[in-house]
C-alpha cells in the first residue's frame, strides 16, 4: 500500500462511525492501487495486466518500475508477439529476463504447445522459474545466454538494472569501472538446443547488442520455420559497437525471405526498406523493434 493511502487513515480509531467509513475508503484506494507484496530478498509479487501473478526484483529500476506501477513491459510490441501464437504454439525467448513474455506466450500457447526461454543471469534466472511455478504453465528454462556459438564469457551486469545485463565481444573489456558485476555465463547457439524437428512461431530477441549473435547461431530454426515472426530490439548503434554491420545482418535475412516492420509506440506498424529502417530507428525516442517475417 503506498504511504499516502496509510496517512489518509492514521486516526482511524477516532469512533465506530469513522472506523465504518474509513474502511470502506479505504477498500476503495487499495483497489485503485496496483496490488504490491514485498516477499523478502527484494523480490516483490505483483499482478500483470492481464490478472497473472508475477515476481519482480525490485532491485531493478527499469523493468521492474514499469510492471509494479503498470502491470506491462513495452506495450507496443506485446500484440506483435502474443496475438500470432495460437494454442499448440511454439515460442522462443531470447532474453527472457524475469519471464513477463515467458508466462503471457505460455498461457496463450496452452499445455499443448511449447516455450523455451532463455536467461543467462542466475538471480534474475531464478525469479524466471519461479514465474513459471506460480503460473502453472509449460516452459523450458535454460540457464545460459544465446549466441552464434558455443562457450563461456562474461555477463555485465548494472547494479540498478539487474535485467539489462549484457555480453560484450570484447575480451578484455572490464565494466567494472561503469558500476556493473561481471559473473560468468554459457552461450549456445539455438540450433544446437532445440530439437531439429521443432518449428517456431514466434521468437522475441532482446539481448542487449547481442541480437546479431542469435540471428546467427539461429539459422537453421529460422531457414525451417517458414512462418516465424522475429521480434528484435534494434539498437543500430549497439550492433555496430558489438562489430556487427547493421545492413549486413539485415540483408541476411531479407535474403531468407524475411520483410521487416517497425514497431512504434501507440501501435503504429511501419513496413519499411532496409535504408529506411536505419534512419527510422535512430530517430526513435522509444525502444526500436523491428517485426520480420516471409509473406507467405
Amino acid at each position: 500500500m503506498s504511504t499516502n493511502v496509510l496517512g489518509k487513515f492514521k486516526h482511524l480509531l477516532r469512533s465506530p462511525f469513522v472506523i465504518a467509513s474509513r474502511l470502506s475508503e479505504l477498500k476503495r484506494a487499495i483497489a485503485r492501487d496496483r496490488p504490491y507484496r514485498y516477499l523478502g530478498d527484494n523480490q516483490a509479487l505483483i499482478d500483470l495486466h492481464d490478472g497473472a501473478l508475477f515476481v519482480v526484483d525490485t532491485q531493478s529500476l527499469d523493468l521492474s518500475t514499469a510492471l509494479i506501477t503498470q502491470g506491462r513491459w513495452e506495450s507496443w510490441i506485446e500484440p506483435s508477439i502474443l496475438n500470432p501464437l495460437r494454442a499448440g504454439g511454439t515460442f522462443v525467448d531470447a532474453g527472457a529476463s524475469m519471464g513477463y513474455y515467458t508466462v503471457l506466450a505460455a498461457r496463450r500457447v496452452g499445455p499443448r504447445g511449447s516455450v523455451f526461454s532463455f536467461e543467462p543471469n542466475p538471480r534474475i534466472y531464478q525469479i524466471l522459474v519461479r514465474n513459471r511455478s506460480i503460473n502453472g504453465v509449460r516452459a523450458e528454462a535454460y540457464n545460459f545466454a544465446l549466441g552464434s556459438k558455443a562457450f563461456r564469457t562474461k555477463l555485465w551486469v548494472p547494479e540498478y538494472s539487474t535485467g539489462g545485463g549484457y555480453i560484450t565481444n570484447d575480451p578484455n573489456a572490464d565494466a567494472s569501472t561503469q558500476g556493473c558485476k561481471g559473473m560468468p555465463v554459457d552461450v549456445m547457439p539455438l540450433d544446437d538446443v532445440l530439437p531439429k524437428d521443432v518449428t517456431v512461431d514466434v521468437m522475441k530477441i532482446d539481448v542487449e547488442g547481442c541480437e546479431p549473435e542469435v540471428l546467427i547461431g539461429a539459422q537453421k530454426v529460422i531457414e525451417r520455420s517458414r512462418g516465424i515472426r522475429l521480434v528484435i530490439e534494434f539498437s543500430p548503434s549497439g550492433w555496430v559497437g558489438q562489430g556487427h554491420n547493421p545492413i549486413a545482418v539485415l540483408t541476411q535475412l531479407e535474403h531468407a525471405g524475411l520483410r521487416f516492420t517497425l514497431l512504434r509506440a501507440g501501435g503504429a506498424q511501419v513496413s519499411c526498406s532496409i535504408p529506411v529502417l536505419l534512419d527510422q530507428a535512430e530517430r526513435m525516442t522509444e525502444t526500436p523493434y523491428i517485426l520480420a517475417q516471409r509473406i507467405l
